[in-house]
């Protein structure tokens, strides 16, 4: 589980193992990722979540969600992660095509 408190907000990520169906329309939706493929979780509070995960392992490496100061959506890594410049571009790309809950 991705729990991190940015700028005095908690963005509660939360990821749980299995529903390879769902899993298979995030791919889909989200498009190709080499190494990561993005699953959406149901949050807390309305607002859409993705936890980035590894393909080749399944660990969950850290998760996209919305960021109310900033007003947008924000990465949090996992602890301990290391992130190539591909997979971070591969995030960076998920999260352009996020449509913006907020006008």
């Amino acid at each position: 589980m991705v729990d991190r408190i940015i700028q005095g907000h908690a963005a509660d990520v939360l990821c749980d193992t299995g529903l390879a169906q769902a899993e298979q329309k995030e791919k889909q939706r989200m498009g190709k990722s080499r190494y990561l493929y993005f699953r959406a979780e149901t949050p807390r509070k309305g607002k859409t979540v993705l936890c980035v995960v590894s393909k080749s392992t399944r660990a969950e490496l850290g998760g996209i969600a919305w960021h109310p100061r900033w007003r947008q959506y924000v990465f949090i890594p996992n602890a301990e992660t290391v992130w190539s410049e591909d997979c971070l571009e591969d995030v960076r790309q998920v999260m352009l095509r996020m449509e913006t809950p907020h006008a």
